[in-house]
């Protein structure tokens, strides 16, 4: 995050060279500039969590 505060041209090269697969570079730039960093609370998830694991945990 801070590397692309200070210099996003040098910031898409590392995220570009870190990823195991090949994005356009624009598309990462794209990315960079539009996040919003900091920490954030998540909110209520439970109710989420818990529909996703009785989905698809295999259990009952």
């Amino acid at each position: 995050m801070e590397i692309a505060r200070k210099n996003l041209e040098d910031a898409v090269d590392y995220v570009a060279n870190k990823l195991p697969i090949k994005l356009p570079r624009e598309f990462i730039k794209n990315i960079l500039t539009r996040v919003e960093y900091g920490i954030y609370s998540p909110g209520d998830y439970r109710g989420g969590f818990v529909e996703v694991v009785k989905r698809y945990g295999g259990g009952k």
